[in-house]
């Protein structure tokens, strides 16, 4: 099978984690007590706690680095927020994807079909011996392969209207920006 295969699938899984983080992200917002596009950066600046609950979602949150890791109280659902540059949350992480397409295959198909493949080409490498044998090496030549047909850009640091920022020093918010602005996102073209 080739990665042209799955890029209908990938792209569809890609659009189903950015949703989920959509929602995920306002009920954070609002236990945090500040605006949507202010969480990346208050977490660097260390406004508020580092873990907690998600009481509606029945999620708990644990910030570290530059991410948001978010767990159903059960552990079977997983959920990375990468943020990029600006805060935003349509960025990924390939460890990110990867434990999303896992913990939520059961509930969309294209993350069904995408861990399908994962699957079925993990087992096939085995009986042929291919040294990149597991399912997040798979993913990561996926998204290469997605990367160099135009499919998926790095969401590269562009300087921001930063008057709306005020209440954080600019200087640390471009270091900030600059330090996620590798994290991959979908191409709209």
């Amino acid at each position: 099978m080739t990665p042209d295969h799955n890029i209908t699938s990938t792209l569809a899984a890609l659009d189903y984690y950015t949703h989920t983080k959509q929602v995920i992200i306002k009920d954070l917002s609002e236990v945090l007590g500040c605006e949507q596009d202010d969480i990346f950066y208050s977490w660097c600046f260390r406004k508020f706690k580092q873990h907690g609950e998600l009481v509606k979602l029945d999620y708990i949150y644990f910030f570290h680095g530059y991410e948001c890791d978010i767990r159903s109280k059960d552990k079977s659902q997983y959920i990375r927020i990468d943020f990029g540059p600006g805060g935003r949350i349509d960025t990924f992480s390939e460890w990110g994807l990867y434990n999303f397409v896992v913990s939520f295959k059961s509930q969309n198909s294209a993350l069904l079909s995408l861990h399908e493949y994962l699957i079925k080409t993990v087992e096939t490498r085995s009986r042929s011996e291919t040294s990149n044998n597991s399912e997040r090496d798979i993913l990561s030549e996926l998204i290469d392969y997605m990367k160099k047909d135009g499919y998926l850009y790095q969401a590269f640091y562009e300087p921001l209207n930063y008057e709306n920022k005020l209440n954080f020093p600019v200087d640390e918010i471009k270091y900030f920006d600059e330090a996620v602005s590798n994290r991959l996102i979908i191409s709209t073209d």
